[in-house]
This record gives C-alpha cells, sequence and structure tokens, in this order.
C-alpha cells in the first residue's frame, strides 16, 4: 500500500485480500491493525473485518477478545458456519467445551453434511468425555468426505484409546495411504504400533515424522519411548532429552496419566524406567513373549545396587510385580529399597521428628501389659483414636471391603478418624457409607504430605493404619513422616513394605505361615481366621439375567476367572487349556474388555489347541450387576502367583465355589485363607496337578458341584468368613493390645489373636 493511500479507496476486496495475505503470512498485527482501521472507518459494519479481526485475534492468543468480536460478527451474518466453528474454537481454548458444542451444533443445523462440523463435533465431544458419540461424527465426517484429516486422525487415536487398537492400527494405516506427507498420519502410526509393542516398525513411523518435523517435542519424546523398549538406551536418553528441552510439558502431553505416580518418578524417569513399564504394561495385555527375560531383569535391577534407584523408583512397581513369579527376598529387597527412598524424600521435606510421649510413662513392665489387656475398661483412660488412612474410600476393592469397618467399631472404646487423600467430586455410596460411620472423615486430597502428617499428629491419632501400601495413588510418604506413634499395614498390600515406619502388619495364619514369618520386616499380628473383611450388604438375591445374556452357552460347563488379566500368566492358562481339553462340553469365562488382550489370549489358546468360541470373554459392567453374574458360572478357578482376593469373596458371596492353588508367597495364599475361614478346605489345591483334578472332577460330576454349592449357602451364614462383626471385633482387639504395649512403654512384638465364641 502507499503511503497516501488509505484502505478505503481500495475497495472491499481488495482490503479482504489484503487481510487474508496478513493471515497466510502470518502478519497478525498488521491484519489486527487493518481490520480495526476498516471497522472504525466505516459507517455500516462489514462482516469480513470483524471475522478476520477474530482470527487474527484468536492467533495471537487473545483468545478472549476474540470471541468478544466473534460474537460481533455472528450478529452480521447469524447463519454463517465459519463464525459459529471460529466461536466453538475460542470457546474449545477456553475450556468451556459445553459451550463449544452447542456452538457446533448450530453450525451442524445449518450444514448437516459439512465434513469439518462433523469432525469437529466429534473433537469436542471427546473433550466432554463422550468417545462413542464422538466416534460416530468421525465416521459421519469420512461419510461424508473420506479424506477429512482431522476425523482420520482423531478417529485412530480415540479407538486405540477405547481398547480397541488393531482397528485402530488399520484405521492408522488407511489415513496414512490416503495422506502420506501428513505428519499426523505419521505420528500415530507411531503411537498405534507402540501401544502393540511392534517396536521396530514403531522406530521406523517415528523417525519418518521427524524428517518431516524435526523439532516435534512429543515425537522425540515418543522415540524415546521406543528406544526404550528396545533397549536402546544411550539413544533413548537423548531422544527424551531434547524433548524436554524443547517442551518442559512434554511428559504430560505423551504420558497423561504421570500424575498417578509416585512423585519421584518425575525425577527420575529415565530409559531404563521406562522400559520396566512397557514390559509390565505388555503382561497386563497377556503379551508373553518377553515375560521370562522380563522377570530376570526385574530381579536382576531389584538385587543389583547400582541400578535398583534408576529403575525401581515408585511404589505402584512393587504393587506391579506382585503377579510375577519372584522369590519372597526379592520382593523384600525391593519394599526396602522403595521405604529407604521414601523417607530420604520424607527427610527432604524438613518436617521435624514428631514427638510421641506415651500416654502413661510407666517403664516397661510385661505384668502391667497383662493388667492392661485383662482390664481394658476399668485401665483405658480415654478411647483410643484410629486413624484410617486411604486413597480408596470409594469404589474400589479396598473401600468395598471395609466398608462395614467404621459403623461396627465399638465408639466407647475407639474414635475412627479417616484421612482420603483421593479427591471424590462425586460421592459414591461407599464414600458416604465411610463418612457415616467414622467420628471424623478429613479429604486431605489438597494437602500436601507435610500437611497431612502435621494434620494427623495434630489430631492425636494413636494408631493409624494404613489402607494403601505400595499401590496405585498411595502417599506412603506420610506414613515415611511418622505422625502416629503405632502403625499398621493392613488389607490392601498382603506384603511386608520393607521398613520400620510400619510397626504392624495384620494378617492371618494362613496368609503367613509360621514357616514364612520371615518374610516380612513389621511385626506380625494374626487374626484367628482370615484377615479379609466383606461389605455383607452386598446384593446376593437371584439374577434375573440369563446365561444368554452374557453370550454364556446355556449348557455348557462354565469354569469362570474375573480376576483382573494382569493376574493371567503362562503356567496358569496353560492348567486352564487342560481343563477345557478334559472336559469338552466346556468354556472358559474371563474378564478381558480390550481387543488386543482378547486377542492375545485367542492366540494364546489357539497354540494349546483350544478353538477361540471356548473363550468368552467378560465385559466390564456397572459393578452391582458384575456382581450379579457371578451365579451363572459353575466353578470359579482362581489365578496362581496372584490370587484372587476381594474377587474371590464376590464369588464366594453369590454362591459361585472358588477353586484355589495355594502357593508360597502371601499373595497367593488369599484364597486358601478364604476357603479355610468359610470351612470348605475341599476347595484348596496344594498344586497344579491336584487344582486339575480337583476342577475336573467337579466338571464332571454335577451330583458333586450341586452338594459343593449347597455346602457354601450354608458356609456362607454359619462359618467365621462373612462373620464381619466378629472379624472387627478382633481387628479391635489387636488395636487394644498394640495400643496396651505402646500406653506401658513397651516396643511392638508379634502376637496371635486368640479365637473367641462371639454372639
Amino acid at each position: 500500500m502507499a503511503n497516501n493511500e488509505k484502505p478505503l479507496d481500495i475497495g472491499i476486496a481488495e482490503n479482504n485480500a489484503r487481510i487474508i495475505h496478513y493471515l497466510q503470512t502470518a502478519n497478525y498485527a498488521e491484519a489486527e491493525k487493518l481490520c480495526a482501521w476498516l471497522i472504525d472507518s466505516t459507517e455500516r459494519p462489514i462482516f469480513e473485518p470483524h471475522f478476520y479481526l477474530g482470527v487474527a485475534l484468536q492467533f495471537q492468543g487473545k483468545v478472549q477478545h476474540a470471541l468478544e468480536v466473534f460474537k460481533l460478527a455472528q450478529a452480521l451474518s447469524p447463519q454463517s458456519i465459519n463464525v459459529m466453528q471460529a466461536i466453538a474454537s475460542c470457546f474449545d481454548q477456553l475450556q468451556r467445551f459445553e459451550e463449544a458444542h452447542s456452538q457446533l451444533m448450530l453450525a451442524l443445523a445449518v450444514a448437516p453434511q459439512d465434513d469439518i462440523v462433523n469432525a469437529n463435533i466429534g473433537a469436542i465431544l471427546e473433550k466432554l468425555k463422550n468417545p462413542q458419540e464422538a466416534l460416530s461424527y468421525y465416521d459421519a465426517a469420512l461419510k461424508i468426505n473420506p479424506k477429512n484429516l482431522t476425523a482420520l486422525l482423531n478417529r485412530g487415536s480415540l479407538l486405540a484409546s477405547l481398547g480397541r487398537k488393531l482397528e485402530g492400527l488399520a484405521h492408522c494405516r488407511r489415513a496414512h495411504q490416503i495422506h502420506p506427507q501428513a505428519f499426523g498420519t505419521l505420528y500415530n502410526l507411531a503411537d498405534a504400533l507402540l501401544g502393540l509393542f511392534r517396536y521396530d516398525e514403531s522406530l521406523a513411523y517415528c523417525e519418518a515424522g521427524l524428517v518431516a518435523q524435526p523439532r516435534h517435542a512429543n515425537l522425540l519424546f515418543k522415540k524415546g519411548l521406543v528406544l526404550s523398549c528396545l533397549k536402546q538406551f544411550d539413544a533413548a536418553h537423548q531422544c527424551l532429552a531434547e524433548a524436554q528441552v524443547i517442551d518442559l510439558k512434554v511428559i504430560m502431553n505423551v504420558l497423561p496419566n504421570i500424575n498417578n505416580m509416585d512423585g519421584l518418578i518425575h525425577v527420575n524417569l529415565n530409559p531404563q524406567t521406562l522400559y520396566m513399564d512397557a514390559m509390565y504394561q505388555a503382561q497386563t495385555k497377556c503379551f508373553w513373549q518377553y515375560r521370562a527375560e522380563y522377570i530376570a531383569e526385574c530381579q536382576q535391577a531389584i538385587l543389583n545396587p547400582d541400578s535398583v534407584a534408576s529403575v525401581v523408583n515408585n511404589a505402584e512397581f512393587a504393587f506391579q510385580l506382585l503377579s510375577l513369579s519372584l522369590d519372597w527376598k526379592t520382593r523384600l529387597t525391593l519394599n526396602k529399597n522403595l521405604a529407604e527412598q521414601l523417607q530420604d524424600m520424607a527427610w527432604l521435606e524438613g518436617v521435624p521428628p514428631f514427638s510421641h510421649e506415651s500416654l502413661n510413662q510407666q517403664p516397661v513392665n510385661q505384668e502391667l501389659i497383662n493388667q492392661k489387656l485383662v482390664n481394658q475398661n476399668t485401665v483405658q483412660k480415654k478411647p483410643i483414636r484410629i486413624g484410617y488412612f486411604s486413597s480408596d474410600f470409594r469404589i474400589h476393592p479396598t473401600g468395598l471391603l471395609s466398608k462395614q469397618i467404621y459403623a461396627l467399631h465399638d465408639k466407647a472404646d475407639f474414635e475412627i478418624v479417616a484421612y482420603s487423600t483421593f479427591n471424590a467430586d462425586v460421592k459414591d455410596h461407599v464414600r458416604q457409607s465411610v463418612e457415616d460411620g467414622c467420628s471424623v472423615f478429613r479429604d486431605v486430597s489438597a494437602l500436601s504430605d507435610r500437611q497431612v502428617a502435621e494434620l494427623i499428629h495434630q489430631d492425636k491419632i494413636e494408631i493409624l493404619v494404613d489402607f494403601n501400601g505400595y499401590t496405585a495413588k498411595s502417599r506412603s510418604k506420610v506414613m515415611a513422616m511418622r505422625p502416629a506413634p503405632i502403625q499398621v499395614s493392613y488389607l490392601a498390600y498382603i506384603q511386608s513394605m520393607g521398613t520400620d515406619f510400619i510397626d504392624y502388619a495384620i494378617v492371618d495364619s494362613q496368609v503367613v505361615p509360621p514357616k514364612n514369618e520371615s518374610h516380612w520386616q513389621e511385626k506380625l499380628v494374626k487374626l484367628p481366621h482370615c484377615l479379609y473383611v466383606y461389605d455383607t450388604d452386598t446384593d446376593c438375591t437371584p439374577t434375573h439375567k440369563t446365561r444368554q445374556d452374557y453370550a454364556l452357552p446355556a449348557q455348557a460347563f462354565v469354569f469362570c476367572c474375573l480376576n483382573n488379566c494382569y493376574k493371567i500368566e503362562p503356567n496358569i492358562f496353560d492348567v486352564w487349556m487342560k481343563l477345557l481339553h478334559s472336559v469338552p462340553d466346556s468354556v472358559i469365562w474371563l474378564l478381558v474388555s480390550d481387543e488386543l488382550t482378547q486377542l492375545n489370549l485367542l492366540n494364546e489358546a489357539n497354540a494349546r489347541g483350544i478353538a477361540k468360541d471356548r473363550i468368552i470373554f467378560a465385559q466390564s459392567l456397572p459393578h452391582a450387576e458384575h456382581l450379579l453374574r457371578y451365579q451363572l458360572a459353575d466353578l470359579f478357578i482362581d489365578t496362581f502367583w496372584c490370587g484372587a482376593h476381594t474377587t474371590g469373596l464376590d464369588a464366594l458371596w453369590q454362591g459361585l465355589p472358588v477353586l484355589s492353588c495355594v502357593g508360597d508367597d502371601a499373595v497367593s495364599r488369599v484364597g486358601a485363607s478364604l476357603l479355610l475361614a468359610l470351612e470348605m478346605p475341599e476347595l484348596i489345591a496344594h498344586d497344579f496337578a491336584e487344582y486339575q483334578e480337583k476342577a475336573v472332577y467337579y466338571a464332571t460330576h454335577p451330583t458333586a458341584l450341586k452338594a459343593l454349592r449347597e455346602k457354601l449357602q450354608e458356609k456362607k451364614m454359619s462359618a467365621p468368613l462373612f462373620n464381619t462383626a466378629q472379624t472387627v471385633h478382633y481387628i479391635e482387639s489387636a488395636y487394644k493390645t498394640m495400643s496396651a504395649r505402646y500406653r506401658a512403654g513397651s516396643p511392638p512384638i508379634s502376637f496371635d489373636i486368640p479365637f473367641e465364641k462371639f454372639s
């Protein structure tokens, strides 16, 4: 434009062309100035300058201002789908997704056959956590225009996130064929192949994508993940470091679930850690190709002081290894290493040691302790304050199991305080029940570990019970700060935590027989029957569903194992396939929702000569319906290395016999503990041969199976297993003994709670 030439002298078309040129060349400030000048200089409002001004403002990050201008443009052209989509885009950037969706639906009403509008609705629906509906809009967009890039890219990613990984890969390949030069198709293929453990092919697409965009942080990080899985650790480290230099938020972008991991992993995220996690994820999908190698490397990493700090650095890792065939010494070493790191982290918080003056200052005196235990009511000056500490006061195995404990406590002897580290935006019935049963319920999810520890100490909690252990969302660093004088591990983590900041572990003599007591660092408190409690208000009325409702054959014998997939491993799967060979008119019913795990198990079954129609996959259901469907199976066959815990109790409560093979490690002995407390030892096997023999016997002797189920119904009501009030009474006896020793100034010791008749 000449110096003496004004925009109005040029004409509308020429000015619009000039604005578009500025926008296309990313000269947004000039576009903004020209649009603003035109708006101010014209007597009659014109649509185009308003619309382009909104575009220029949005590209400069002035989203709220852009939104206001787009609304002015919409007043000038109410039927413009471009304006509607621009407003939706602003709402999207402002994370006002419902309003974005409303604008796009207006656009769809005007232009139902517009592929871009349909694709954009799909994208917003994903952000509104409505993936199935989003998928339908991507499908609609591609039906209108099979080359719509947004729909092609988003649909592939969405299929993978829904567990339809093979379908997602096939879609990504088609998208790449349509748009071979599009960076997004290369990225999606690399990601899809990584999720299917096809590391070499994934690496090839990473490298192809980085040729096009060499400084794309997310793909660089993705390449680092792939190289980690290929054990090319030096090259992986270089990619990961470069990605983080380019974008400090790349870890959160690529691994959004990292917030669920222990805080230490933020510091020590490295190729070895990523490799270990990838190998574990393969086990959760029953992809066993590298299992033996992975187990050997886990053992080596745990036992090698030079590598353990960099590889085994988050609490969830300990939980992940429960399903692996590792010996107890390796597990205890792992947990000791984790405990040491937690104590170091607690020390770095700078929290001074909490003072725990004994409530009674007498010297150690066994006679005094005995007196206290004999006459609790007269010696005990005030109730014992119990703190339950957990992230799982919700619909979660621990929350469901413990639901009745809190209200059943004798409030004359105990004050019950719960500390919830999980932020429940919507309270479910478990959370409400826990709140109702406690003297005090504290949501501490927004507090730091130090603040939580200080609050527990201020509350004068005498016995702090950890309902997490080394599991997902645990905050064991609080326990490491020692906010209470007596700290106990119970229910959630049936392993030693390997530390002296846990004084006691509550177990039973079947889960930890005398020969295995050396596997634990804590002092052991053994309940007389079974350590587990159960919510006996759980509905077990006869289901109105039929086998047909769940794709089960009406007449076949249904073996059932609705444990989580990570507990299924090759040895027990071998036995299950032998059962199917031995009982021709039988199927096995497994809880597997995602396509990849189903395919892996079908391939494993085929390799053992079992047709795919003999494996029936159960889908995830709302909890109440899930429980009632157990009634349709004939026999629950337990996993081995990590057996059924909550799942076993659920099956038994629904009247389904559980066959369990007892192992040596605590987590492989829970099934036997449940069955002994149920007074049904005939369902316990001591090796795989006996396990197979018992399973075949009950599958081929319907009269014996009928008698077994009738006995189970009677024992549910009479045996100790489901007498939750009695188990809580035993737990209270344990707490009283712990307290009496502490108040007498005596250190913790292991002890057994004696059997009592309880009415």
